[in-house]
C-alpha cells in the first residue's frame, strides 16, 4: 500500500472495556473510551542507537506511546518493545509496523495520529522525531503550561498548540550549534486533538482539518511523494501556537558520520531544493570526500547532478554564511544550567 485517505470516525473508536469498535460493541456498562492526558506519537526507522533514551525521556509525561516502526532493518522495533510495560504494568509503549511501501511523512503520521484516535482520547499529543530527547525538565515544563492552560492562565489561555526548542547537537553531547537559524529554531510538536462529538454530523468536517499536510519538498517515486519537512502538528493545530520553554536534544546531526550520511541520502530525495540551500548546511565544515556520498556518485553518473553541483555539495567551509546558517559557531551545551527564551520567542 502507498497511499492513505481514510479517517477514522466515532464508530471506529474502541471500547476500553471489551475492545470492540464502538459501533460493534455490547458492553453491559455501556461504550467507554480510555481518556489520558498525553500521549506520544514517533514515527520512525533505524534509530536504535538512541531510541530508548528517547522514549525514557518521555515516559514521565505520556501515559501512552504509539511508535510506528517504518521497516527498520536494526534493533529499533525490539528495544521499542521492550518498553512496552509501564511502571503500572499497563500498556504504555504500542509498536506499530507502517503497513505503507515508499516515503511519505504526512501520509504516514496521518495514519499514526488515526490508531491514536482509535484506541484512546489523549487531551494532548507530542509528536517528536526517533532522535530526539526531551530534556530532564521537559515533562515537568509540559505538564505545568498545560495545567496553566486548564486554570485559565491568561498567557496559556485556548493556547492549542506549543512550539519546543530543538538543540542540535555537535560533535558530543556537550556541544550544541548555535550560528543563526540552529541558535533559536523552534518547531511545532505539541497540539490537542480534536474528538468530534459522535452526535454531530458536522464535526467530520472539522476532523478532516486535524491532517498533517502535504508539502512540495522531495522527489516523487512511482506516485509516491515524499512531503519532506512535514509538520509535527496537524494543519488546524499550526497557526497560533506559543514558544513553551522546554528542548528537544536532537541527536541525529550530533557525529560526522551521521551528518554526511544524511547529506547524501538527503540529496538523493530532494536534490537542488533552494529553500534549503541543498540542505549544505548539514555538513558544513566537514569537507565531504566523493567516496563518502555513494547516492550523490551514481547521480552525477546518470546526469541527475553535474561535477560542479557535487563541488557545491561538497566544499562548504566553517566560515561559509549559508542560506539559513553559518558561519558555523558552536557552544557548550549544559542542561543542568538555567536558560531563558530569547527576545525574538517570548515576542512570538
Amino acid at each position: 500500500m502507498t497511499t492513505y485517505d481514510q479517517i477514522v470516525t466515532p464508530a471506529d473508536w474502541l471500547c476500553a472495556s471489551c475492545g470492540q469498535p464502538r459501533g460493534a460493541h455490547a458492553c453491559l456498562g455501556g461504550f467507554q473510551r480510555r481518556k489520558i492526558r498525553f500521549a506520544a506519537m514517533l514515527r520512525i526507522r533505524n534509530e536504535a542507537r538512541w531510541i530508548a533514551e528517547v522514549l525514557e525521556s518521555i515516559r514521565p509525561l505520556c501515559q501512552r506511546i504509539f511508535i510506528m516502526d517504518d521497516h527498520s532493518t536494526d534493533d529499533t522495533a525490539t528495544i521499542c518493545e521492550s518498553f512496552r510495560l509501564g511502571a503500572d504494568q499497563h500498556e504504555q509503549v504500542t509498536v506499530l509496523p507502517s503497513p505503507f511501501d515508499g516515503l511519505n511523512e504526512s501520509r504516514d503520521k496521518n495514519w499514526l495520529y488515526d490508531q491514536i484516535m482509535r484506541e484512546c482520547e489523549p487531551e494532548w499529543i507530542l509528536c517528536i522525531d526517533g532522535d530526539e530527547v526531551l530534556e530532564a525538565r521537559g515533562p515537568e515544563i509540559i505538564q505545568d503550561a498545560c495545567i496553566a492552560r486548564a486554570a485559565g492562565n491568561f498567557y496559556h489561555d485556548r493556547i492549542d498548540s506549543y512550539k519546543l526548542k530543538i538543540a542540535y547537537l555537535w560533535n558530543s553531547r556537550h556541544v550544541v550549534r548555535v550560528d543563526r537559524i540552529y541558535d533559536d529554531f523552534w518547531r511545532p510538536s505539541l497540539f490537542r486533538p480534536f474528538v468530534p462529538d459522535p452526535d454531530k454530523p458536522d464535526d467530520m468536517l472539522v476532523a478532516q482539518e486535524f491532517r498533517f499536510k502535504s508539502t512540495p519538498w522531495g522527489h516523487g517515486v512511482n506516485g509516491v511523494n515524499p512531503n519532506f519537512h512535514c509538520s509535527s502538528v496537524p494543519q488546524r493545530r499550526i497557526h497560533g501556537a506559543k514558544m513553551l520553554p522546554a528542548r528537544l536534544k536532537h541527536y541525529g546531526y550530533m557525529w560526522r558520520e551521521d551528518r554526511v550520511k544524511k547529506l547524501d541520502y538527503l540529496t538523493s530525495v530532494d536534490w537542488k531544493n533552494d529553500a534549503e540551500d541543498w540542505y549544505r548546511h548539514v555538513c558544513q565544515g566537514d569537507y565531504v570526500v566523493y567516496t563518502e556520498l555513494p547516492r550523490v556518485q551514481e547521480m552525477l553518473k546518470n546526469g541527475v547532478l553535474t561535477h560542479a553541483d557535487t563541488e557545491r555539495l561538497r566544499n562548504v567551509s566553517a566560515s561559509d554564511v549559508l542560506v539559513h546558517a553559518g558561519p558555523l559557531r558552536l557552544e557548550p551545551w549544559d542542561e543542568s544550567k538555567p536558560w531563558e527564551m530569547s527576545a525574538w520567542a517570548r515576542s512570538q
